[in-house]
């Protein structure tokens, strides 16, 4: 449960009915985990309303319709890099989420303000994202806000996509991407709640970004609930394997062996240490999926490993 980033024990029991976890976790009764408590509790509502009953859209491959929706964090995000001795004061404040309506594939993307050539930058890295994978976006759904720029209506009609709106205050009908974020933020406060009870010196809560991308790549590689396949398996079309022993929970501690080691050199002392300690912050987007982001405790900065 906790080295699959705090995953849901009801899909830890459907993989295992699926025997891709040991058999025996399917018939053992989840215990209660205090994460998930401290991070997912919800008040139960006292009075339920019938629920009007809509024909769904029928999307019948990847890309044909994709949910996008935006969020906003009042807690500034870090934005972690690869090299310089003096820390960036950027800081991540907003996220794009698009929700593949065939899949159920998630992607984020992270903005540190919000305008419209952010917004069209987001919607660029999704589609140079989604053609990795052999997808070409169709359609767009999404609710008012910065998708009625011109920027972006621009964009689409350029690349022949259809763009679609919600009725005014009427988010329910961007429900696909309203629950996505919801269930993401859930996700993210949980690992990185429970991370910062076990690290409080070096875990803090500017980590969010991180642990939400985390998150979402968590919920591409697992099959969803009542499902066989992963949504990356059905974005792209191709089997995919589930890396179980790549999965650590987010912000564990890491340990980085020295530079002169890894590159053959022999260590300048013999009684020095040989390796130093960094926090996992998640898959790395642009290289193997073997490969983590790590921050270091001494400089700040972000390397893959």
């Amino acid at each position: 449960h906790f080295e699959i980033n705090i995953l849901g024990h009801k899909r830890i029991q459907q993989l295992a009915t699926q025997k891709k976890l040991p058999l025996c976790l399917s018939k053992i009764q989840p215990p209660l985990c205090p994460a998930c408590i401290h991070g997912k509790a919800t008040k139960k509502p006292c009075k339920t309303r019938a629920e009007v009953q809509k024909a769904p859209k029928v999307v019948t491959k990847p890309g044909e319709c994709v949910a996008v929706d935006q969020l906003e964090s009042t807690t500034p995000g870090f934005v972690g890099q690869l090299k310089g001795s003096i820390l960036t004061t950027m800081r991540y404040r907003y996220a794009t989420i698009f929700v593949d309506m065939y899949s159920d594939y998630t992607f984020v993307y992270m903005h540190t303000k919000l305008t419209a050539e952010e917004t069209v930058k987001a919607k660029e890295a999704f589609e140079k994202h989604a053609q990795s994978h052999g997808v070409n976006i169709l359609q767009y759904h999404a609710d008012s806000g910065r998708f009625q720029d011109v920027a972006f209506k621009q964009s689409c009609e350029d690349k022949r996509q259809v763009l679609t709106f919600c009725g005014v205050n009427a988010h329910f009908q961007n429900g696909r991407a309203e629950k996505k974020i919801r269930d993401l933020q859930d996700a993210t406060r949980t690992s990185l709640l429970h991370a910062m009870r076990k690290w409080s010196k070096v875990i803090n809560i500017n980590l969010w970004p991180y642990a939400m991308r985390y998150a979402a790549d968590v919920h591409n590689a697992i099959p969803s609930k009542g499902h066989t396949k992963s949504p990356l398996e059905l974005f792209s079309g191709i089997e995919y394997k589930i890396p179980f022993r790549q999965f650590h929970h987010f912000g564990c501690p890491t340990y980085v062996l020295d530079a002169d080691l890894q590159s053959g050199k022999r260590s300048g002392s013999k009684w020095k240490d040989r390796a130093r300690l960094g926090v996992n912050l998640g898959f790395s987007p642009q290289h193997a999926r073997s490969v983590h982001l790590i921050l270091s405790l001494t400089t700040g900065c972000v390397s893959p490993l």
